[in-house]
């Protein structure tokens, strides 16, 4: 039935609408980083034996990539994804600076003698802190992590304390890790390993005893023959 007004014009009349739920946004991909595939191998892995049942490459890859996002959250660093990949900016991957470490101290204008003389002091200072942590600072973790710190001293801004990066690079990478047998000092790896050799060279001594016993009752088998 059409609805009249007091004219006895006809009304339109417009049906209700249900209204649309607002459209929920997607949820952005997450890339999973696989920095010890995309830096290479090298190091530590590759001074083990291929039949050292303890070298699991998960697990030291696992620890060593942890280790390396642990430092790129201390230092404000993230790298830039684009279309899922990892953004080369020419010389390496590429980091975008998500926080400025900002301290007592100033790094100084850019190109001066007080930046250059800070910049080579903090990395030299850098190097040795991994020098006195690992065993052989060639190997994959800490030859990458002081790459990654210099890289972020680089591109500091001149209102950043480079003290507090180094306090900062410091702190991830003398925490001792458990499952990392690069460092110096005991781990659960190293003294798993040599528990572990510890009972093969205990089984070839048994091995090698109960050969010289049975060549021992031979002979005199054979003398009281």
């Amino acid at each position: 039935m059409q609805a009249l007004d007091l004219f006895g014009d006809v009304v339109e009349t417009k049906q209700p609408t249900k209204p649309k739920a607002p459209a929920a946004p997607k949820p952005s991909a997450v890339v999973k980083l696989n920095r010890r595939k995309a830096w290479g191998h090298g190091g530590y892995l590759a001074t083990l034996d291929d039949d050292d049942s303890l070298s699991i490459e998960g697990t030291e890859s696992f620890t060593e990539n942890a280790t390396i996002e642990r430092l790129e959250q201390a230092l404000y660093m993230t790298p830039v994804i684009r279309n899922g990949e990892w953004v080369e900016d020419g010389s390496f991957y590429s980091y975008r600076i998500t926080k400025l470490v900002c301290g007592q101290r100033e790094f100084g204008k850019r190109g001066s003698m007080l930046h250059d003389c800070t910049l080579y002091m903090v990395q030299s200072s850098a190097q040795k802190v991994l020098e006195e942590t690992y065993d052989d600072t060639g190997s994959w973790l800490p030859k990458w992590a002081y790459w990654l710190f210099c890289y972020r001293i680089r591109k500091a801004d001149e209102k950043e304390d480079p003290y507090e990066l180094l306090k900062a690079f410091t702190a991830v990478m003398t925490q001792h890790d458990f499952l990392d047998a690069s460092r110096k000092g005991e781990s659960l790896r190293r003294i798993t390993k040599r528990l572990h050799m510890r009972q093969k060279r205990a089984a070839a001594r048994a091995s090698a005893s109960n050969s010289a016993q049975e060549d021992i009752d031979d002979e005199l088998e054979l003398k009281t023959a």
